[in-house]
């Protein structure tokens, strides 16, 4: 009943922001939309998910805190919407083994490299767990910067309101693969600047096009 539930959500999400959000997306010609797959995006507001899931047709897992499958009401929810639990307690080991589970699954999963939200909205150091979630894995990287969402929801803001999204999707990101075990820490690295470098190239694109009225109230 998953994907049933998932594709209701994303066709009434889809026509919400094109009528409160006027969404536009760019880059769609890129998507991976099989096999495994890690979407790599900025993260700026607890609202960044929605509109990242209406991007794609597959279905993207996005980790949620295990407290949140406590409620059997949203953890019904959101277990339909492929969210998956992170136990916070046992840190970045735990959950880059609930992501490689899921990898090796076939999935796309999703991973906000920043580790946090931004507080000014613009993209901040990733840290280095997406490289070695890659290496790992053998899966591709799909960049994706999301824009708007700061401005409909940024951090610390208590209330929601409806401004433009903008989706920018950049090709992938391959791993090298057959590597020695002594080439995995380069390869790593590697990785999290080329994905740093692509995130950089499509936020300065996203706020150079974004509306000029909305960026003068900030």
């Amino acid at each position: 009943m998953g994907i049933g539930v998932y594709n209701a959500y994303k066709w009434w999400l889809k026509r919400i922001f094109r009528f409160m959000c006027d969404i536009k997306y760019y880059g769609r010609e890129n998507l991976v939309e099989d096999g495994q797959l890690i979407v790599a995006s900025n993260h700026v507001s607890y609202f960044d998910p929605l509109p990242l899931g209406t991007t794609f047709k597959r279905p993207l897992g996005f980790m949620a805190r295990k407290s949140l499958f406590e409620s059997k009401l949203l953890s019904f929810i959101i277990r339909n919407v492929y969210a998956f639990p992170i136990d916070r307690e046992k840190g970045t080991k735990g959950a880059l083994k609930a992501f490689a589970k899921r990898l090796e699954q076939g999935r796309a999963v999703v991973i906000f490299p920043e580790g946090t939200r931004s507080d000014c909205g613009k993209l901040q150091e990733l840290e280095p767990g997406v490289g070695l979630l890659a290496t790992r894995s053998g899966a591709p990287i799909q960049p994706v910067y999301i824009m708007g969402t700061w401005f409909c929801w940024p951090k610390g803001a208590k209330f929601f309101k409806f401004e433009p999204l903008r989706i920018y999707v950049a090709p992938p990101i391959y791993p090298k693969e057959n590597l020695e075990r002594s080439e995995k820490r380069e390869e790593q690295k590697r990785i999290t600047t080329e994905l740093a470098n692509v995130l950089k190239e499509l936020e300065e694109k996203a706020w150079a096009e974004y509306p000029h009225h909305k960026l003068k109230k900030k």
